[in-house]
């Protein structure tokens, strides 16, 4: 489980860096370009909507990704918390009114 993490984050992060470089390159590319001022603005305005609309897009794929690792933490914190008390009660002690964490007993 641990390396198929490895991996995604890998993976994530060797994206993120080619889409700086293609960014940045075409940053590079548009000011060395003969273009007159009119032509290089409007270049520039339109790399910079499509990288913000990528941002935009990274952003809502991590939040995702956070929302999906947060519900299976809240998940294995469930049936960790059900085991224990399973096995409470099988070594014959008394329920608690209220968890030591403020949950439901």
């Amino acid at each position: 489980m641990r390396t198929r993490n490895r991996r995604r984050e890998a993976t994530g992060s060797f994206a993120i860096g080619v889409m700086t470089g293609a960014v940045l390159g075409a940053a590079v590319a548009l000011l060395f370009a003969p273009k007159t001022g009119a032509q290089l603005r409007d270049a520039i305005a339109g790399s910079a909507e499509a990288l913000r609309d990528h941002v935009t897009e990274l952003v809502g794929d991590v939040a995702t990704q956070a929302g999906d690792h947060l519900d299976r933490i809240e998940d294995t914190v469930a049936r960790a918390a059900e085991t224990a008390k399973s096995a409470a009660r099988a070594a014959g002690a008394p329920p608690l009114a209220r968890s030591p964490f403020g949950l439901p007993g």
